[in-house]
């Protein structure tokens, strides 16, 4: 038999933990609060991405996308929502961006490895103007990236409201200790990849993982007042010129 003290020693134990645990994560929550967005340029350059199309529900990341950061360590791993606010379920492309500038070119072997999971392949314009966060997260504790990126969006929802700005996609760009959550506030149809072609063109752009923090563009794209009418023509009739002029004929008549 296990003696008394023993399970004393164990649940104190764990009750230490749990207090520790809770204590961090509020910590980590209250910093993520004060990370604040910017405007401008974000720390990236002109990305070349590998990735599949998908939705939300639907098709899943299928240990594809872990899998591909596993071979290829040094690539960063990245998402761009595309979905509008009404959409009946989230569309994505995901994948790995294997060339910003700061890489080299794909290996022989990287790209055997996207022919071989059929990966499509997209090069998109330099990011020159945009709101974006940058998060810092722990690698190896996944729940550190969910709550990084959920408060993110809210930050990124409020901030648009705030200053009424209106911009889509929505990317997420991870790397090893931290994730860029960046919306583009220029040439943002340079950034679609066809199959998000007839969900983007041709009606108000929206791109965010939850209802509850959507873009309003409408608010943003909001009807100017119509100009003043022209003012009407002066009446001939009433022409102190014309008056004079009728007035100096009748006496030579």
């Amino acid at each position: 038999m296990w003696p008394v003290g023993y399970f004393g020693a164990v649940c104190g134990t764990a009750v230490v933990l749990f207090l520790v645990t809770l204590l961090v994560l509020l910590t980590y929550v209250l910093y993520l609060y004060l990370v604040r967005v910017k405007l401008g340029r974000p720390p990236l350059d002109r990305l070349s991405i590998a990735y599949k199309y998908a939705y939300m529900g639907k098709s899943t990341y299928d240990g594809v996308f872990s899998r591909f950061q596993c071979l290829f360590p040094a690539c960063k791993g990245i998402k761009v929502c595309y979905s509008g606010p009404k959409a009946s379920y989230i569309e994505y492309a995901y994948g790995i961006a294997f060339n910003d500038g700061t890489m080299a070119a794909p290996t022989v072997r990287m790209k055997q490895e996207l022919n071989k999971n059929t990966f499509s392949t997209f090069t998109m314009p330099e990011i020159t103007y945009a709101m974006f966060l940058i998060l810092p997260v722990v690698s190896w504790l996944k729940f550190t990236h969910w709550l990084a990126v959920a408060i993110g969006y809210i930050k990124i929802y409020n901030f648009s409201q705030k200053y009424n700005l209106c911009g889509y996609p929505v990317f997420e760009v991870y790397e090893k200790d931290r994730i860029f959550i960046i919306v583009p506030l220029m040439r943002q149809d340079d950034f679609v990849v066809w199959q998000a072609e007839r969900i983007v063109y041709g009606r108000n752009y929206s791109a965010m993982l939850r209802p509850m923090t959507l873009f309003n563009c409408e608010q943003a794209t909001a009807a100017k007042p119509s100009p003043p009418p022209p003012a009407p023509p002066p009446v001939v009739g009433n022409s102190p010129k014309l008056a004079r002029k009728l007035k100096g004929k009748k006496k030579k008549g």
